[in-house]
């Protein structure tokens, strides 16, 4: 203002007064300057002070960047086939959504076909073999018999001969032991007689003796009864002894009898034995070729979307083990699975914090998820350009992006950054870090 006031002045001054008042105006202005500096001095050191505190305090996230893609938790399902064969049916195309159980593929195989013919009509040659044994010993009621069971002539003509026989042996056992029991019978009445015989002797013999005694008799008739009598009691004890041998030979047919049925029904529960153990195993073959004919038919293990099917063409042949299709599983959890750079892997855990941006939505619009680091692999793996990286899988805090549940939904193959919080630093820190790294690198000497 006196600035103004003064060249005001000086349009109407002399010379000499204008001198004056311009030399009066230039000591004015010298004394309003030193007061603007120093205020500007001091704004600019409020506000070097401030960012200075403004960068101290505030944070900032470091992160780990990774790539990767939404994924489900229970892993895409490569459907294989164990043994292979000849497509016969495609009943699903690339993107079609299948439930669990339903056919996606049939096979066939002619080998398996008439592998369970021969395999089946041997199982039902086993159940006749095991019935007929059941049936000689006795013992079907105990058995099983296979249902639709039918013997054919020449199983009925076995079974009858070996059931003829077995009642031939113990037949002539039985006869051999009647002949002897008629034996014994007959020589147990010539015993009877015998005995008779020989008391009647005897009888006689004392009233010979005491007639001799009294010289009624001579003694040569005494002698010749008593002769008589020793021959009588000799051919007794004769048929004694017969009879003991029959007996005995009773006994022995008896005991061969037993001895054969015994071994002979041994000899069956042997051979029903082997017969049960070779159907067993006969029946657990039957089971692994029919379960390899069902598997003919390839369904598919959980609700999913069929993608990379690898089949087009009917009567196509399928190697075993060959991958024909793969399902992504729809209800599952989803998370997602990124690449961890190996400069990175030493600053990235489980548990740490997750900002995750999806490709298919802008994350200026809709926004990003929130996850947390699940697991890190123990070892690296290869990529297309044989690039190392760590595999790290992320949980989601949402299966959708935005705030609606119902839109924006993520789905399987939705490709993502997730950038890892591996710690947290002042915008300070960043300022000063290449001071600090030029100080540590000036500081030192080889």
């Amino acid at each position: 203002m006196a600035s103004l006031h003064a060249a005001a002045s000086m349009r109407g001054a002399t010379p000499s007064a204008r001198a004056r008042l311009l030399t009066q105006s230039i000591q004015l202005e010298e004394q309003e300057v030193p007061g603007v500096v120093s205020r500007g001095i001091l704004l600019t050191t409020l506000l070097l002070v401030g960012g200075i505190v403004w960068a101290h305090l505030t944070p900032i996230a470091e992160v780990a960047r990774t790539r990767g893609a939404i994924m489900p938790a229970g892993r895409v399902h490569q459907i294989q086939h164990l043994e292979g064969g000849i497509v016969e049916h495609i009943h699903v195309n690339d993107g079609d959504r299948v439930e669990a159980g339903q056919v996606l593929i049939d096979l066939r195989t002619a080998s398996a076909s008439s592998e369970h013919t021969q395999v089946a009509s041997r199982e039902a040659a086993l159940a006749a073999r095991q019935w007929r044994l059941a049936l000689l010993l006795g013992d079907s009621r105990g058995a099983e018999q296979p249902s639709g069971l039918r013997f054919d002539e020449a199983q009925d003509r076995l079974l009858h001969e070996q059931q003829l026989a077995f009642d031939e042996q113990l037949a002539v056992f039985d006869a051999q032991r009647r002949q002897r029991q008629g034996e014994l019978a007959a020589k147990r009445e010539q015993a009877v007689v015998l005995a008779e015989q020989v008391r009647l002797m005897e009888e006689r013999d004392g009233i010979q003796a005491d007639g001799a005694g009294r010289q009624l008799l001579p003694r040569v008739t005494v002698l010749d009864a008593r002769a008589e009598l020793a021959r009588a009691r000799a051919e007794l004890r004769a048929v004694e002894t017969e009879m003991r041998l029959a007996r005995e030979a009773m006994g022995e047919i008896a005991q061969r009898r037993r001895e054969f049925e015994v071994s002979w029904r041994q000899d069956r529960r042997l051979e029903a034995e082997g017969v049960a153990a070779e159907l067993a195993e006969v029946s657990e073959e039957r089971r692994r070729v029919r379960d390899r004919l069902e598997r003919l038919s390839v369904v598919a293990p959980v609700t999913g979307i069929v993608q990379a099917l690898s089949v087009n063409t009917l009567n196509a042949v399928v190697a075993p083990g060959e991958v024909l299709m793969e399902i992504v599983p729809v209800d599952d959890e989803l998370v997602a699975e990124t690449r961890v750079l190996p400069t990175d892997i030493g600053h990235v855990r489980p548990g740490q914090e997750v900002d995750i941006k999806v490709g298919s939505f802008e994350p200026q619009r809709f926004g990003t998820i929130r996850g947390t680091l699940l697991k890190v692999s123990a070892t690296t793996y290869l990529d297309e350009t044989l690039a190392p990286y760590y595999k790290a899988e992320i949980a989601l805090s949402r299966p959708y992006v935005g705030s609606d549940p119902q839109h924006n939904r993520l789905i399987p193959g939705m490709t993502v950054q997730a950038d890892v919080v591996t710690g947290r630093k002042t915008i300070l820190d960043y300022i000063l870090k290449p001071v600090y790294r030029g100080f540590s690198a000036a500081l030192r000497e080889r």
